[in-house]
């Protein structure tokens, strides 16, 4: 079994200010020859804009005749996503005997009687999850307890400002592109966000966000939404002066907000589905292909030793890597297909073929590939600047797959552990972590005890 801590990272650090002009270069660590960290410094802030639109947006005066045109497109995505599994990974089924609905499970509702988990699974046995997403398999290494809890149960968290606030500055992120570059200006990014959340602000997920109580009757505190926009906008003006995107080349985004599938192999033979969302695919010079992944959460720190710091990079990047090994999977896929009909690229009923042999956007079928990561965090430590993270898979295909081919053992180890717990059929074999902010630490409490897995401590009764 590879140890994550031996495989060589190639990693570049970028850090941006508030302008896009020449950056400055200073290496840190170790030789910086040697395929290590590498810190790119712009120079210091310049004044940020001011804001000139309402919040939250009251009308739709601003609106450009590029997003009359975005906003058709839009629904037009929101359509085919819709016909997607709400959530790719939980097969649980809600049974006639709980008391509640799990979409909307509140751990401090103290009118929820004790739970059992044979409430959650009507046919006496915990359910497979019918796919995996990266989100998942990092959930489940990192705490057993809490995937059993989120993803086969279906106890999932619900949604609080710091998911909102990623979820609408995504948005804003995913729709600036749809408008020509020209009208790509911070203020329509602003007034993006502004009116997705002006959308969704009062739709059952976000309703109780910023209300000061869970009944009928409850008063909105708009001092408090306010501030939580204005936290939101804040990191889209990080964004904006990391990458201007009225300067990003034509033809990128290749693609934004795609989803990739394929079925891998456990450890075992076995065959299960991969599944998730790319924010967004870039080309770059090679020609190769660049997937983009924006983060609304602070850029880790590589202050730490060499072993450290290749630890951190190995954890920020999996979740691409995936992605990554799901793109080259659809690609042989796509290529296995085309010999199979003698090289066609064509025929089928009412559309492209292509489409439906790989799953893959007609402008990501030239089978260019993926070789370099992007994590763009548009914050940092202590509410510094946006920051953004490059992970080089290799600069051969030879080291490319044998990263991506070390990334499709780990997630195959980990279906077969979770083939495993499952099969035991008993809840007690999924062990909690001791993250003190983990969710299983808040859902454990409700159910009945020793009907879950819960550590003994000394001289209690666990």
């Amino acid at each position: 079994m590879a140890q994550v801590t031996s495989r060589p990272r190639r990693l570049a650090v970028g850090v941006a200010a508030m302008t896009s002009r020449p950056s400055s270069g200073l290496a840190f660590g170790r030789n910086s020859r040697s395929n290590t960290c590498r810190i790119v410094v712009r120079p210091p802030p310049m004044p940020t804009m001011p804001q000139r639109s309402s919040f939250p947006l009251r009308h739709n005066d601003w609106i450009p005749l590029g997003l009359r045109r975005m906003e058709e497109r839009r629904l037009q995505r929101v359509r085919a996503l819709s016909t997607m599994a709400a959530s790719v990974d939980d097969d649980a089924t809600t049974s006639p005997q709980l008391p509640f609905d799990p979409k909307s499970f509140d751990p401090t509702d103290e009118t929820i009687p004790p739970l059992s988990p044979s409430q959650f699974y009507t046919d006496g046995q915990i359910p497979m999850p019918k796919a995996l997403s990266p989100s998942a398999i990092l959930e489940f290494q990192k705490c057993p307890q809490s995937y059993l809890f989120q993803y086969l149960l279906g106890l999932r968290q619900g949604t609080n400002e710091a998911l909102a606030r990623g979820t609408f500055c995504h948005t804003a992120l995913e729709n600036v592109f749809d408008l020509i570059p020209e009208e790509r200006t911070l203020d329509n990014l602003h007034n993006l966000f502004r009116k997705a959340w002006s959308d969704e602000r009062l739709s059952g997920d976000y309703r109780g966000l910023f209300e000061d109580d869970k009944e009928e009757t409850a008063t909105r505190n708009l001092d408090a939404e306010v501030r939580w926009g204005k936290s939101a906008l804040a990191l889209l003006d990080n964004y904006y002066q990391l990458e201007d995107p009225r300067s990003v080349p034509v033809p990128n985004p290749l693609a934004r907000e795609i989803w990739v599938s394929s079925e891998l192999l456990s450890d075992r033979g076995d065959a299960f589905l991969v599944r998730g969302i790319v924010d967004r695919v870039d080309l770059i010079n090679g020609p190769n292909l660049r997937i983009v992944d924006y983060k609304t959460g602070k850029c880790p720190d590589f202050k730490y030793s060499p072993a450290t710091n290749d630890r951190i990079a190995h954890e920020s990047f999996f979740q691409l890597k995936i992605y990554a090994l799901l793109v080259r999977e659809m690609m042989r896929k796509q290529q296995a297909d085309e010999e199979g009909n003698g090289g066609v690229n064509g025929g089928g009923e009412g559309g492209s073929p292509r489409r439906k042999s790989s799953g893959l956007p007609m402008n990501l079928r030239a089978r260019i590939p993926v070789r370099n990561l992007r994590l763009i965090y548009l914050t940092s430590k202590d509410g510094g600047p946006a920051k953004y993270l490059d992970c080089d898979l290799g600069a051969t295909e030879e080291a490319r797959n044998a990263e991506l081919d070390r990334i499709q053992e780990d997630i195959g180890r980990v279906w077969s552990s979770i083939q495993s717990l499952v099969q035991t059929n008993d809840p007690r074999a999924f062990v909690h972590c001791d993250r003190a902010f983990c969710w299983c630490h808040k859902v454990r409490p409700r159910f009945i005890p020793k009907t879950v897995w819960q550590r003994e401590r000394p001289g209690g009764d666990g």
